[in-house]
């Protein structure tokens, strides 16, 4: 493209030039030179300034001028299609630049989108994360409590002294409201 922000292609501009010179400097008329007087000649004295006289009246006579008429451009078939074609590729162009511009919001608006989004998503695992610790918390605590009690972990820490067996125990329960006495505990499956 050209640099003088008409849009057309260098080259087509060029062409066009080319064309148009040829074309106008045939129907251009001779140009008239006016021919002014000469101050060449004036007097000078000593200090290197001229001295004032009568300005000399310049007939209209020594001063020919001729100016031709204003020259209309002729667009031959040629230039004319070139300016077409130039016309359809700017345009086809324009319609590329419209199409990528709608991407390129299309894209900002999905970008925020999908910012809005996570940000939600952060909160959401924010506040998830706060309820972990909270039953991570109560959790620890009745692991606490529960090692307190004397049958915790009796099963795998419990090894008989007298046959040397492991995890075979259990524990004397007896029913408050009959009064009806059991045992809880794992046996072996030979003894149940």
């Amino acid at each position: 493209m050209s640099d003088d922000g008409s849009g057309l292609p260098q080259a087509v501009i060029d062409e066009m030039f080319v064309k148009q010179s040829a074309k106008q400097s045939a129907a251009l008329p001779e140009a008239s030179v006016a021919v002014l007087p000469d101050s060449a000649n004036e007097p000078v004295d000593e200090g290197g300034t001229t001295t004032a006289r009568p300005h000399q009246k310049i007939e209209s006579e020594t001063l020919s001028t001729t100016a031709a008429p204003p020259v209309t451009p002729v667009l031959d078939d040629e230039t004319l299609e070139i300016m077409r074609q130039t016309m359809i590729a700017l345009t086809e162009q324009t319609a590329k630049l419209e199409t990528h511009l709608h991407q390129v919001e299309q894209k900002q608006n999905t970008t925020a989108e999908f910012g809005a989004a996570i940000l939600q998503l952060k909160e959401k695992l924010e506040a998830m994360t706060r309820h972990f610790l909270e039953i991570d918390g109560r959790v620890m605590t009745v692991l606490r409590k529960l090692r307190d009690t004397p049958s915790y972990g009796v099963r795998s820490d419990f090894t008989c002294e007298s046959c040397g067996s492991q995890g075979f125990v259990a524990i004397p329960l007896k029913c408050t409201n009959c009064g009806k006495e059991g045992w809880w505990g794992w046996w072996p499956d030979h003894k149940e």
